[in-house]
């Protein structure tokens, strides 16, 4: 019996991913290269805020300004996803993240070869950071149009595994960088990777138009009025409130590890071992949606995924042995791939001429929300013990998880 390849003529079997595989979105040139260039700038902006920390206490000896460097990659975020998330739709999209991507390296590599001043330092970082959602944005929807159907959530899990271990290998190689050629050294290493994700996106992506014409508005005027045409719609604006209270009160256990670990004990040694749970268990998570959950039930486990992950935290209230703690971690990890379904379903639910501007909302809400997160769990910490702050949070959770799926949209 003949066989047909993919180009219709007889001869070898050509072996056809299934959609919404992992293969099915690896093998779209234009999400490895924005997928790619996103993890580049997560291992660069790791090692260049560890780097930064270093040399503000080198410059200063003040543990405060330190500190504070954490902050600045905070706040921006919350500045450029309201007053600039207009941006990306008066620029084409391939223009805007090159753009972004240089202005980025021309920064990052001023604060590198010249003794600038502190205050100069952090508002180079302000503008960086300032800039991310305007481009995690640009970037999210391009995926979103990149990768139709179930292959967008295979594509999504991909950012989200390649988020996790980036972070992690940008702070080692940070460390290594410092050690080897001191923070400035890792300043500029992160100003390269700014150059080489322009360069790949300027070879690898094709050029689209822009995506609205119309500029009768300022800036910050369009934004806002954007974020409101945005919030207008229930089913997007119930969506959203749920991405972002999920991260807000999952950071809980993160950021309570330490005493949690040392109220039943143990040695701080073990620290990473729980810190690291959460994580892996994110990881597995993923796979798991994707290799052994059919595309047809994905987005309908949204609901039970994130029921089940508030559960685990609530769990904390009987206090559990580290084994057991650590176990229910990576089954929390495992359960946050409920952001998968609902970064679809998001998608599936805005308006497409809002889409871009969702991306950047959502990605400064959802940096918002965790930074506050951590916070509100290290309050927690200070009146009642780790395990029940940690339980504390995952009720307020479930609350939010009953209230805002409470109707079937």
């Amino acid at each position: 019996m003949a066989t047909t390849s993919l180009t219709g003529q007889p001869g070898r079997v050509t072996t056809i991913a299934p959609a919404g595989s992992y293969r099915a979105a690896l093998r779209v040139g234009e999400f490895n290269a924005v997928a790619g260039t996103s993890l580049i700038s997560i291992l660069g902006d790791s090692a260049a805020y560890l780097a930064v920390t270093v040399l503000v206490y080198q410059r200063t000896g003040s543990s405060f300004l330190s500190a504070l460097t954490f902050a600045v990659a905070f706040v921006p975020h919350l500045f450029g996803g309201v007053l600039l998330s207009a941006l990306v739709d008066r620029f084409r999209p391939k223009s805007l993240l090159i753009g972004i991507d240089l202005i980025g390296a021309a920064l990052v590599a001023v604060a590198a070869i010249s003794p600038v001043p502190i205050p100069m330092l952090f508002a180079g970082l302000f503008v960086v950071g300032a800039l991310a959602p305007v481009r995690s944005g640009t970037a999210g929807a391009l995926i979103a149009e990149i990768l139709p159907g179930d292959s967008y959530l295979a594509g999504r899990s991909v950012q989200r595994i390649g988020s996790q271990v980036g972070q992690i290998a940008g702070l080692a190689a940070g460390g290594v960088l410092i050690g080897w050629f001191g923070p400035d050294g890792a300043l500029l290493a992160d100003a390269a990777s700014f150059v080489v994700s322009a360069g790949v996106i300027a070879l690898a992506l094709r050029a689209r138009p822009v995506r609205d014409r119309s500029r009768h508005q300022s800036l910050v005027s369009d934004s806002l009025s954007g974020i409101r045409r945005l919030w207008a719609h229930l089913a997007v604006r119930r969506l959203l409130l749920l991405a972002w209270i999920l991260p807000f009160v999952a950071v809980a256990p993160e950021g309570l590890g330490a005493p949690a670990v040392a109220q039943t004990g143990h040695s701080a040694a073990l620290v990473g071992l729980w810190m690291a749970a959460i994580p892996v268990g994110t990881v597995l998570g993923d796979l798991l949606m994707v290799w052994a959950v059919p595309p047809r039930y994905r987005q309908r486990l949204t609901r039970p995924l994130a029921i089940s992950l508030t559960g685990l935290m609530i769990a904390f209230a009987l206090g559990p042995p580290l084994s057991l703690s650590i176990a229910l971690l990576v089954a929390i990890g495992a359960s946050s791939a409920f952001g998968l379904g609902l970064d679809q379903t998001l998608r599936d639910s805005t308006p497409p001429a809002l889409l871009a501007r969702m991306f950047a909302v959502n990605s400064t809400g959802l940096m918002v929300s965790q930074g506050l997160g951590f916070a509100a769990a290290g309050l927690l910490g200070q009146v009642m013990s780790a395990h029940h702050a940690i339980a504390a949070a995952g009720a307020l959770g479930l609350i939010a998880v009953l209230a805002l799926f409470g109707r079937r949209r």
